[in-house]
């Protein structure tokens, strides 16, 4: 009886497979994605808990934890707004600064931007917005909290 010639199919299977699950573990355990959350931790004070403030995340993650969150405030008036930390300046002007009006919608958008208004004006080392949902459920509420510079000569 003659030797059959080795068959290279099983070390063709064995090489494709290992590219395949090196290739999944790349693609499914990188941060690729951009974080769906991240955005609505931006100037609230609290770290994401889905990427760490580094606002990317993995395929993974992103199919076990969702897409976009639900915000039950957003696109609700205003009806309650209230300020924390104001020394030298005055809440009223930190809202004209802000833009922020009572009786009017609120959505993640309008927070940034004043967060980032109030930052620009040079009087806060820190600026944390943060919107929620008031207990009739058809309302908003935002509570503003900054930190002063402090002044020279003061």
């Amino acid at each position: 009886m003659a030797d059959a010639a080795p068959s290279s199919h099983g070390t063709t299977f064995l090489i494709v497979a290992v590219v395949l699950v090196v290739t999944v573990g790349v693609v499914g355990f990188l941060p690729v994605l951009d974080c769906p959350l991240d955005p609505y931790m931006d100037y609230s004070g609290i770290t994401c808990p889905r990427c760490s403030a580094r606002r990317r995340i993995t395929l993974f993650n992103r199919w076990r934890e969702g897409g976009r969150p639900m915000l039950l405030w957003e696109g609700k008036k205003l009806d309650w707004i209230e300020g924390h930390g104001f020394r030298q300046t005055t809440f009223r002007l930190a809202l004209d600064h802000a833009n922020v009006f009572g009786g009017l919608p609120f959505t993640n958008d309008q927070r940034i931007a004043a967060a980032k208004a109030l930052l620009a004006t040079g009087y806060y080392e820190s600026v944390c917005v943060v919107g929620s949902s008031r207990s009739s459920g058809n309302t908003a509420g935002v509570k503003i909290t900054v930190i002063e510079r402090s002044r020279a000569g003061k």
